[in-house]
């Protein structure tokens, strides 16, 4: 992404207010989707983001848009739903991924878009079967050019393996490079964007809505509001009882480019959670230059429960073990992302934000699918408000309600158990547990430390300047975790996401970490990811 020209839009002036038909709040793949699909159709739309363009989970993921998910997707959706809720999640995808070919070729985008096959392999024989069944489940709803391959036909895996599912015509892109020039086509057919404009608030009632920012700025919205915040800044959804955060991590390598044995040109993902790649996903990118790894993944706030090793040292391994990697060099990228899941396992929640309104609308729950479901998401949001609530014709795209809870499938009452044990636990283990004192905190560390005999988030710079932060999440109050390999604060409960000055990253939360000392006046970047790359720019050209 350094190689990524970085377009700055202008921040609302404090205190101004502004007019538009639709605001889009955030600037990932979702908003900007909708955003332009809105703009081209004739509408006038405002899209303000928190943070940057692209900067948050869409600019740090894989880049991958493909329309089988693996562990067995395609199976549980017939069992649990039938043939033709089946097709519908596989349809959605489908619209995604040609609405973003679509836009690659009308606005005549670069962003390292290439078509590719996608290879879901087996570490076991068990999950060889499952992947066979898969194949068939595909065959089921439509899907060609999908096959089992055995082993023998994989020569470019370096590791045992029982085969893989082989998926043709997919598609990989720069995701960040992706919304940059979504962005610029949206601009340049008269859309308005404002980026560092953080939504706090949306009024309730009909159209027409007022959007309140941080800085006291106001949007006015005659017509509707879409709230792609990746999960709902408005509590009154509830999203957050319904969908579970967790926390991926990406590094990339340079191809050994002398290394001509059966190199590695496709997409691949390994079906399970077993194997030296457990939750591995890895692709070549940059024409080639690069190898992107991602996995280690966990529950948010987690991972030291549930990491044995450093993610990054845990992607470096793999890839320089079993893929065609300069295992003499060091990475040219560290990154990280997060996502929710939604509770039934039937696919995001799409549509009318909450029950009783007919002009706000959302996306989320996009489980790591989010690129090519959130570009086909959006056509569903702009069907209904070009329809307009009064229209009651249905959609095969209606199964995705944003308002929807399914009884018999939900795992929300799982999710809720998790939130008390948090909510309850940790607060019994920053009270009770042994933590260090503050003053023993090295520079340019963090973590949760002593400070006034009280438990308290802590980040000391290189120049030994020190800020310290009430653990309190100022979303519903659970206590977050900081994550020493982000360098930054997560709470295990909804996802809400801090720096280690406890300024707000990421949503639900809208406020920021209550201060208890800040002796540090610069902003304090994480320890990665595509912001980070964008600030380093800003240093450069400054």
């Amino acid at each position: 992404n350094a190689f990524v020209p970085i377009p700055k839009y202008d921040a609302l002036p404090d205190n101004s207010k502004k007019s538009t038909e639709i605001c889009i709040i955030g600037g990932g793949i979702f908003g900007l989707s909708c955003a332009l699909r809105l703009q081209q159709q004739g509408h006038q739309c405002v899209l303000i983001e928190g943070r940057r363009i692209g900067s948050a989970t869409t600019g740090n993921s894989t880049g991958k848009l493909c329309l089988d998910h693996n562990k067995g997707k395609y199976q549980s959706l017939i069992c649990n739903f039938g043939v033709k809720h089946a097709k519908t999640y596989c349809d959605m995808n489908i619209e995604g991924m040609r609405f973003v070919r679509e836009c690659l070729s009308k606005y005549e985008m670069e962003c390292d878009y290439e078509q590719k096959d996608n290879f879901t392999f087996a570490f076991t024989e068990e999950e060889a079967e499952q992947l066979k069944r898969e194949v068939e489940a595909l065959h089921k709803i439509g899907v060609r050019g999908v096959a089992f391959l055995e082993p023998d036909a994989l020569p470019h895996l370096k590791f045992l393996n029982y085969g893989a599912m082989r998926v043709k015509r997919q598609a990989q892109m720069n995701p960040y490079g992706f919304c940059v020039k979504m962005a610029e086509a949206f601009v340049k057919e008269g859309g308005v964007i404002h980026e560092k404009t953080r939504a706090v608030n949306v009024s309730k009632g009909a159209a027409p809505h007022t959007v309140t920012l941080s800085n006291g700025a106001e949007v006015s919205a005659s017509k509707a509001v879409i709230v792609a915040t990746h999960l709902p800044i408005l509590d009154r959804s509830a999203h957050w009882a319904s969908t579970s955060p967790s926390a991926s991590y990406g590094i990339a390598f340079p191809v050994n480019q002398k290394n001509e044995f059966h190199p590695i040109t496709e997409m691949h993902i390994n079906s399970g959670a077993s194997g030296p790649a457990a939750t591995k996903s890895f692709r070549v990118a940059g024409g080639g230059k690069y190898m992107v790894v991602v996995g280690s993944s966990h529950a948010m706030g987690e991972e030291s429960e549930i990491l044995d090793m450093d993610p990054y040292d845990n992607l470096e391994s793999f890839a320089k073990k079993y893929l065609n990697v300069d295992t003499d060099s060091e990475p040219v990228g560290k990154w990280f992302a997060f996502d929710y899941a939604p509770s039934d396992d039937l696919g995001p929640y799409i549509g009318y934000l909450h029950l009783g309104t007919k002009s706000l609308f959302t996306a989320t729950g996009f489980n790591k699918w989010g690129l090519s479901f959130g570009a086909g998401a959006s056509e569903y949001v702009c069907q209904l408000i070009e329809k307009g609530p009064d229209d009651k014709s249905e959609s095969p795209y209606d199964i995705f309600d944003a308002r929807r809870f399914d009884v018999k499938h939900s795992k929300a009452w799982c999710f809720g158990l998790n939130v008390a044990r948090h909510f309850i636990g940790d607060r019994i283990a920053d009270r009770f547990g042994e933590h260090k004192h503050v003053d023993e905190l090295p520079p340019g560390q963090g973590g949760l430390y002593k400070y006034e005999n009280v438990t308290r988030a802590c980040y000391r710079d290189q120049s030994g300047k020190l800020t310290v932060t009430d653990l309190s999440c100022q979303h519903l109050k659970c206590h977050v975790r900081y994550n020493r390999h982000t360098r930054s604060l997560c709470c295990p409960c909804h996802g809400s996401h801090y720096n280690m000055k406890g300024e707000v990253l990421d949503a639900p939360t809208v406020k920021n970490l209550r201060t208890i000392l800040c002796d540090i006046e610069d902003a304090i970047p994480c320890a990665s990811g595509i912001e980070l790359d964008i600030e380093r720019e800003e240093e450069t050209d400054q």
